[in-house]
């Protein structure tokens, strides 16, 4: 063999190894966005049984039953805002009480994405219609009591 072959040889070994270095880089890059995005709704999510939150400007409810009637998040790229943070946005209620509902699932349709959130549960506690304002989003309740919706 010539010292051009020797070089063609040594120069496609060189390009190998960057394609090596480059692919390296590509798959860190793309580990490090899926960690900074973990608030993103995954399939494990679904399986490991996160309720799904489906906002509805109208909610009909039995007396004690209860129902996630809302979901929030930090921002699109935060994680489920605390309940804490989220209280001085919640009402009180004639017709029931709004709790802490744990982790769900939810469109966010600002963010275009489905995401972890901070659910907002009802329980109703008592017959009548209200209309308030959760998370400044609109909301009508209407509580019956268990025999008049069995009609």
């Amino acid at each position: 063999m010539d010292s051009s072959a020797f070089a063609l040889i040594a120069a496609k070994a060189r390009r190998g190894k960057r394609n090596v270095v480059i692919g390296g880089l590509v798959a860190a890059v793309t580990i490090a966005i899926l960690a900074a995005h973990s608030s993103i709704a995954t399939d494990q999510d679904m399986q490991a049984g996160l309720p799904t939150v489906a906002y509805n400007a109208r909610a009909f409810l039995t007396i004690g039953a209860e129902k996630l009637l809302h979901g929030a998040v930090e921002d699109c790229e935060g994680e489920p805002a605390a309940w804490e943070d989220m209280l001085p946005l919640i009402p009180s209620s004639a017709v029931g009480t709004f709790s802490d509902g744990g982790l769900a699932t939810k469109m966010m349709n600002d963010c275009g994405k489905e995401m972890r959130v901070r659910a907002i549960k009802f329980t109703a506690t008592a017959s009548g219609v209200e209309e308030v304002r959760v998370l400044g989003d609109y909301l009508k309740i209407e509580v019956v009591p268990a025999t008049k919706a069995a009609r």
